[in-house]
C-alpha cells in the first residue's frame, strides 16, 4: 500500500474531510480487521463511501488494507509511541 507522508496539519484535515472517528471506532471495537462491506454496515453508509474514506484514511498512514483471502482486510496501524 502506497502512503505519502503529510504534516500533521494536513493529516488532520484529511481525516476529517473522511469522517475519521467513526471509522476509527468501529476498527477499534472490532476484535479483527474488518472489510470493507462490514464497515459500511457498522457504519450504515455506502460500501462506496466506505471506499473512499478508507482509501483517504490509507494514504496517510492511518489504517492499513491487507488481502486476506478473497477480501480485504482493512484494521488500524499501529502508531509509535
Amino acid at each position: 500500500e502506497d502512503w505519502v507522508p503529510l504534516s500533521v496539519t494536513q493529516a488532520r484535515e484529511l481525516a476529517r474531510k473522511a469522517r475519521a472517528e467513526d471509522l476509527f471506532q468501529a476498527l477499534r471495537s472490532a476484535s479483527r480487521p474488518l472489510c470493507n462491506d462490514e464497515l459500511a454496515k457498522e457504519l450504515a453508509i455506502s460500501k462506496g463511501e466506505t471506499s473512499r474514506r478508507v482509501t483517504a484514511l490509507v494514504q496517510v498512514g492511518l489504517i492499513r488494507r491487507q488481502p486476506a483471502g478473497r477480501y480485504v482486510a482493512i484494521s488500524l496501524r499501529p502508531l509509535l509511541n
